[in-house]
C-alpha cells in the first residue's frame, strides 16, 4: 500500500475516513493543524503534514480510538507505562497498509483549562472544509490561529516553529480584531500566561496571567527544551533511592521491543539496540542544554488522558494485520449474466451469496456509491465505503475506469449502454471488445455496488 499511494493522498483520504467513522459513531471531532489550517490560510500549501491530527470530545476518546482499532488501524504503545511521568496528550494509530499515521488527541498541550471546557471553547463556532469528497469539521479560524501560536511555542525555537510563530505574528498583527477575539478564547483555554511570550515578541495587548505557579513550571516542563530529560531529573528528586536507580536505568537504557514500539521501522538485534539508544543520548545531550533554565518541579501534573490512552493500546502492535474481509463488488460479464458479491451490515464485513440476473432488457444499473475520492491529473484515488465504515484499500482508477466514475456521478448507466459507451470510443462492434468491457466494469466495480432498478430482483441481504 505504502509503494502506490502517495502520501499526501493517503492524508486526504485517513482525514475524510475519520471524519465518516466520527459521523457513525456520533463523536465530536475536530481536524487541527495539517490541511485543515491550509484550508483556512494559516499554512502554506506546502504544510499539508504528513500525519492526521483530530482533536476528540474527551468523553468519547476511549471510544473513538477503540473504533479505529476494530476496523483495523493499530495504537502503537506508550513508552511511559511504569513511571508516568511523561504526560500523553494523544494515541498515534498505524496500519500495515498505510503510509500516514492518525494521531488522536485528547487534549492540546498549552491549553490548562479542564479538557472538556477546552474542546467545547475549540468546537464553540466550528467550521468545516471539503476533503476528499467529505467534510471535515475544524476549530474556528481565530481558534485554530491560537492553537497554532500555542503550538509553536511548544517547539521552543525549532526552524519550524519560528516559521508558524512569524505566520500568526503576521496573521493577528494585520486586524486588531483578530486578537481582541484571541484573548476572549485564550481566557477560555487558559492559555493567557502561555501566550503571553507571543503577545510580548508581536507588540499585541498582553493576555492575563491565568495559571499557577506550579502550572507555568508545567508548561516550560512541557517545552522542548528540557523534554523527557528534565522530566526524568525533576522527577527523581521526589523519588525514593530505589525508585531513582530503577527510573535512571529505565531513562538510559531502552529495550529492541520499547525502541522498535516507538520506531517501528528499527531491525531487531543487539547492534540496531545499541545504535537506538545512542541516538536517544545524542537528543538528551541536547535537552540537556537547557535544563539550567527550568525550575524543579516537586509535583507532576497527572492527566485521565494518560489511563485512557493506556487502554486503548493494542497488545498485538506490530503483526500483518489487515481489516477482516475488505468490503468489495465485483461483476463478471459472461454471457448475458452479471454475478454480483456485496457487503453487508456493520462490522466486519462478510460478502453475500452470489445473485444472478438475466439480462434481456438490462433490467438493471451500475450506481456510483458513496466513496472518498482524490483525483490528481491522471488517475482517482477511491476509498469506497460501506455501512460499517470498515476500512478498505484504496482503488487506482485510470483510463476508461476513470471515465466511467465521472459517468455515473451525474446518472447510473444501464450495462448495455455502458458497453455501448466503450465500443464507441474504441472504434469497435460491441463483440468485438467484449473482453475489454468486462476488464473495465469488473476494475470500476471493485469500487462500487450493483444496484437494481425497483423492478428489478434486489440483491440478496
Amino acid at each position: 500500500m505504502s509503494e502506490n499511494l502517495p502520501l499526501a493522498v493517503a492524508v486526504q483520504l485517513a482525514a475524510g475516513w475519520c471524519a465518516e467513522v466520527a459521523r457513525f459513531e456520533r463523536v465530536r471531532v475536530l481536524f487541527i493543524k495539517g490541511a485543515a489550517a491550509v484550508a483556512q490560510g494559516l499554512r502554506p500549501e506546502g504544510e499539508r503534514g504528513t500525519d492526521v491530527d483530530v482533536l476528540v470530545d474527551p468523553v468519547d476518546f476511549d471510544r473513538f480510538v477503540q473504533a479505529l482499532i476494530a476496523r483495523g488501524w493499530l495504537a502503537r504503545p506508550q513508552l511511559d507505562n511504569e513511571f508516568h511521568i511523561l504526560q500523553y496528550h494523544s494515541v498515534t494509530l498505524i496500519h500495515p497498509q498505510w503510509p500516514c499515521d492518525i494521531d488522536v488527541h485528547y487534549y492540546f498541550p498549552g491549553f490548562f483549562a479542564p479538557e472538556q471546557q477546552a474542546f467545547d471553547a475549540l468546537a464553540q463556532h466550528a467550521e468545516t472544509v471539503d476533503c476528499a469528497d467529505g467534510t471535515l469539521p475544524i476549530p474556528s479560524r481565530n481558534a485554530h490561529a491560537v492553537l497554532l501560536a500555542v503550538n509553536a511555542l511548544r517547539g521552543d525555537g525549532s526552524p519550524r516553529a519560528q516559521a508558524e510563530m512569524r505566520r500568526m505574528i503576521r496573521y493577528f498583527s494585520e486586524d486588531a480584531d483578530r486578537w481582541q477575539q484571541a484573548l476572549h478564547i485564550a481566557h477560555l483555554l487558559r492559555a493567557g500566561t502561555v501566550l503571553a511570550p507571543f503577545a510580548r515578541q508581536a507588540g499585541l495587548p498582553m493576555p492575563g496571567n491565568d495559571l499557577s505557579t506550579s502550572e507555568a513550571r508545567a508548561w516550560q516542563m512541557s517545552c522542548a527544551s528540557g523534554g523527557g530529560v528534565s522530566r526524568v531529573l525533576y522527577h527523581a528528586p521526589s523519588s525514593s533511592w530505589r525508585e531513582r536507580v530503577r527510573l535512571l536505568r529505565w531513562a538510559i537504557w531502552r529495550s529492541g521491543q520499547e525502541l522498535r514500539n516507538a520506531h517501528p521501522d528499527l531491525p531487531a538485534g543487539a547492534l540496531s539496540t545499541l545504535r537506538g539508544n545512542v541516538e536517544r543520548w545524542g537528543r538528551g545531550l541536547a535537552q540537556a542544554r537547557g535544563l539550567a533554565r527550568l525550575p524543579r518541579i516537586g509535583e507532576t501534573r497527572k492527566r485521565v488522558a494518560t489511563q485512557a490512552a493506556s487502554a486503548s493500546t493494542a497488545p498485538e502492535f506490530g503483526r500483518d494485520v489487515e481489516p477482516a474481509g475488505l468490503p468489495h463488488a465485483v461483476i463478471v460479464v459472461d454471457k448475458g449474466t452479471i454475478q454480483v458479491s456485496a457487503p453487508r451490515g456493520q462490522g466486519p464485513v462478510s460478502s453475500t451469496r452470489p445473485s444472478q440476473f438475466a439480462l434481456p432488457r438490462d433490467p438493471f444499473q451500475v450506481v456510483r456509491v458513496s466513496a472518498l475520492s482524490v483525483e490528481s491529473a491522471d488517475t482517482i484515488y477511491v476509498l469506497p465505503q460501506n455501512d460499517g465504515l470498515v476500512l478498505t484499500q484504496p482503488l487506482v482508477l485510470s483510463g476508461a475506469a476513470k471515465g466511467i466514475w465521472h459517468l455515473l456521478g451525474v446518472e447510473p448507466i444501464g450495462v448495455s449502454t455502458l458497453q455501448e459507451l466503450v465500443a464507441h470510443s474504441a472504434g469497435l462492434q460491441i463483440e468485438e471488445c467484449a473482453d475489454l468491457v468486462k476488464t473495465i466494469i469488473v476494475e470500476f466495480v471493485r469500487a462500487s455496488l450493483v444496484r437494481c432498478d425497483s423492478g428489478a430482483p434486489a440483491v440478496d441481504q
